[in-house]
């Protein structure tokens, strides 16, 4: 009984110690994957900011009438 007992327990750290690997990986992976998504929301917000700022340049540039850029065309300014 005393053998049985010892093979229980032997097979029962060894369970445990697979269980503890394999959530070592999962919380890993998580950890990944959550990095991830913070660099791709990074990326997305940085070419969001430059097309804003490329909007409010061409908002802020000055309204030109039809004949003033006919009149850059003769001039050979466009």
């Amino acid at each position: 009984m005393l053998e049985k007992l010892k093979q229980y327990l032997s097979n029962f750290s060894e369970l445990f110690a697979k269980v503890a690997e394999g959530t070592k990986w999962a919380i890993a992976l998580l950890y990944v994957k959550h990095a991830t998504r913070i660099e791709d929301e990074k990326d997305a917000l940085e070419i969001s900011d430059k097309i804003k700022s490329k909007q409010l340049k061409i908002a802020a540039e000055p309204d030109l009438s039809p004949s003033s850029i006919r009149d850059r065309m003769r001039s050979g300014d466009l």
